[in-house]
């Protein structure tokens, strides 16, 4: 290894001349240093900094902006494009079989139970036909007595049905409440109660936590229930005074109507017209419902367009794989901006997403290798799975493969982040890691949380791809911030996007300030037209974290800490919630060392604690199975239960140091790093309510599963190694 290094360092230093003159990186430093924002308006606080706003020209060139709802937007795409032309692609379920354990026992993962599926290759349907599907749905809906103001949630995973009924329920007029597939019993209980839905489109998959959740309300509302076809009959049984039909159905109803003459009007939609009730990914208390116009949705669409136009005027040859919740913010935006840019959509899930997903059949190909799209979005917990991924194959095929890996990559972000091109080492390390994602993958977009700068540069070398980083919420209707293509600094979240300004203000007990060195740091505020209405029944919550200023402008507190980088790039270093002060005051982000702790190849998630009577930090440890029983057997412990792996002194031990190694190399204080573990047999997840959809932890709900266990941690009673 040391060989290899010092010939690759020999070749750099022999060869940089001519790469300088040829490849003249200057010239895309340039456009990474330029100016991104500029004063919008002088602050009259001392607290606050002058408002900001976009440096570059909005260019708004298609055709979808000269339009004010969505359903004129989609009535005009067959203008747009061809009738023929593929729109939304699907696989079909032509048969599952279940995964059973020793025992002849179901197995579970994230609560769910594990099949196998056999499924078609792509298939697709044209703008032509979705046009006229949609429009069915939407008249079978009215036929149905659904009218203007009515609330129809649509429970589902990410599927081309999701999408379709999302796109005939404005031109209803009714109003559409989104629910996450794995929101809990609890949350989809408190969501259909709270907005008081009468009718909930439903997947195959989710019918059955539906059913449960009415049985169990006397408060519901709902007298409709419209299941998503597929391909065997769903076993349900509904109260009497319950319709039930299935989405087909709806789609032949409303073509029949339109056959006899007897159809209703589409409503056409309107500006200032609420069109979604959105329930967050939040990670405290009872789900936060966002209010959401038209407006707000389009408004958030253009500003995202003028960061992604280049591949919208690429759409022909574009494909766009979606299988993140359709019920989040960003995946939704994103799926309806290219939508709207004419790019092909292919829906997806994560149980079939890759060739090591859990859920393909014998002998079936992952969706992405059939697909073979070219735009991806993921969230930070997914890019480090992958990661951690890449780095298990290379670890199994020889002892240097790792090695030569990680060189490679760090060398390639060192130099493209000067500006220059590493076409040999991409040609070498690059073409069997991108053969995983279909080949063809050019653009990567994360949201939902920080990504970890390490993460983000190994995978943006690996698969040599454009991976852009933006920052936003449900209340701000998606990300008003955002890395552009010119963009080569890790670790920052972009520029603010058009139609929004951002400030900072003082945070005076977290000790940041408009006026820190080098650079100024403050609690971010995001404003502008994509700035939601507020909360749904929440007026007191509504209160707290929105405002309008005296220009006019709307504002939403967002709790994150920033800081405002010299060329516009806004960095996002901590979170109100996640800062703790210890009892020697001394402030800690949660957040941070729980970005470093997933680092480690033993580590699947982890949560740090420490309060005012701690003086250091101590962790919980969610456990990467594999690992944990690949360590197992190196220590000849292979005939340990899970729990008994998670208990063993040992283990412990050697977990524990690799918590320590990786936050040393994540550059972490001495008081950063937990000082004791507790290693948990569960893997965290959406289904078990430690995880939001969105991946992030569930701070309150891990404290009350696991509160003797941290009880214990917190008073040095577990065994820590030593």
């Amino acid at each position: 290894m040391t060989i290899f290094i010092m010939v690759v360092q020999l070749y750099t230093v022999i060869t940089w001349p001519i790469y300088f003159i040829v490849q003249q990186p200057w010239k895309a430093k340039r456009l990474n240093d330029r100016m991104r924002m500029k004063i919008f308006k002088e602050s009259n606080d001392p607290k606050m900094t002058p408002i900001f706003e976009r440096n570059d020209p909005e260019i708004l060139d298609h055709e979808f902006f000269n339009y004010e709802s969505t359903t004129k937007i989609f009535q005009s795409l067959t203008d747009q494009y061809d009738r023929d032309r593929n729109c939304l692609g699907y696989r079909q379920v032509l048969s599952e079989e279940s995964i059973m354990n020793a025992e002849g026992q179901e197995r579970r993962m994230d609560g769910r139970k594990l099949k196998r599926y056999h499924l078609s290759d792509y298939k697709w349907l044209t703008f032509g036909q979705v046009q006229t599907t949609t429009r069915n749905i939407a008249k079978g809906l009215m036929a149905n007595n659904i009218t203007e103001g009515d609330r129809i949630m649509i429970f589902a995973e990410t599927r081309i049905e999701w999408m379709l009924s999302f796109l005939a329920i404005p031109q209803t007029g009714a109003v559409l409440v989104t629910a996450f597939s794995n929101l809990g019993m609890d949350g989809l209980l408190y969501s259909i109660e709270q907005t008081e839905v009468d009718t909930v489109i439903v997947s195959f998959e989710c019918i059955q936590i539906l059913q449960e959740v009415l049985a169990n309300s006397t408060m519901h509302k709902v007298k409709r229930i419209i299941f998503m076809d597929g391909f065997k009959k769903p076993d349900f049984k509904f109260s009497s005074n319950i319709q039930v039909f299935s989405l087909n159905y709806i789609e032949r109803l409303g073509q029949q109507c339109i056959d006899e003459g007897r159809d209703k009007p589409l409503h056409q939609g309107s500006w200032d017209r609420l069109m979604i009730i959105m329930y967050t990914s939040g990670t405290n208390g009872d789900p936060k419902a966002a209010l959401i116009t038209e407006k707000q949705l389009l408004t958030s669409i253009k500003a995202m367009y003028c960061r992604v136009r280049s591949l919208v005027s690429e759409t022909e040859k574009l494909i766009y794989v979606a299988y993140l919740p359709s019920a989040h913010i960003l995946e939704l935006t994103l799926e309806l901006l290219f939508l709207m840019g004419g790019v092909r959509l292919g829906y997806a899930s994560p149980f079939t997403l890759t060739d090591s997903a859990p859920g393909l059949g014998m002998g079936e190909k992952s969706d992405l290798k059939l697909l073979k799209p070219n735009i991806m979005t993921a969230v930070p917990l997914v890019l480090e799975r992958i990661l951690r991924e890449i780095n298990e194959k290379l670890k199994a095929r020889t002892p240097v493969s790792q090695q030569v890996f990680r060189f490679l990559t760090n060398y390639k972000a060192k130099w493209t982040r000067l500006g220059y091109k590493c076409n040999i080492v991409t040609k070498l390390m690059c073409p069997r890691v991108r053969e995983q994602f279909g080949d063809n993958l050019m653009f990567m977009i994360c949201g939902g949380a920080t990504l970890n700068t390490q993460t983000q540069a190994t995978i943006k070398a690996a698969l040599d791809v454009i991976l852009i980083q933006g920052y936003g919420c449900t209340e701000t209707t998606s990300s008003p911030i955002c890395m552009d293509f010119e963009t080569l600094d890790y670790g920052n979240c972009g520029s603010i996007l058009a139609s929004s300004y951002f400030r900072l203000q003082d945070w005076d007990d977290g000790g940041y300030s408009i006026r820190d060195h080098p650079n100024p740091r403050g609690e971010l505020l995001i404003g502008g037209e994509l700035v939601t209405l507020g909360y749904f029944k929440n007026p007191q919550l509504t209160k707290e974290m929105y405002y309008t200023d005296e220009n006019g402008i709307r504002w939403y507190r967002t709790g994150d800490i920033a800081e405002l980088l010299p060329n516009g790039f806004v960095k996002i270093i901590d979170r109100r919630k996640d800062l703790i002060k210890l009892q020697n005051g001394e402030y800690i982000s949660l957040g941070k060392v729980e970005a470093a702790l997933k680092m480690s190849a033993l580590v699947d998630n982890a949560f740090v604690y420490g309060d005012a009577y701690a003086t250091e930090l101590v962790a919980l440890i969610s456990p990467n199975l594999k690992a944990l029983d690949e360590l197992a057997g190196q220590l000849n412990k292979n005939n340990m239960t899970i729990e008994e792996k998670c208990i063993d002194k040992q283990i412990q031990s050697i977990y524990l140091q690799s918590i320590i190694d990786v936050c040393k190399q994540s550059s972490l204080s001495k008081k950063e790093i937990p000082k004791r573990i507790r290693i948990v047999p569960d893997i965290w997840s959406p289904d078990n309510d430690i995880l939001t959809a969105s991946m992030k932890l569930k701070r309150q709900n891990v404290m009350k599963k696991y509160g003797q266990e941290l009880s214990e941690l917190c008073n040095g009673r577990l065994i820590n190694g030593k």
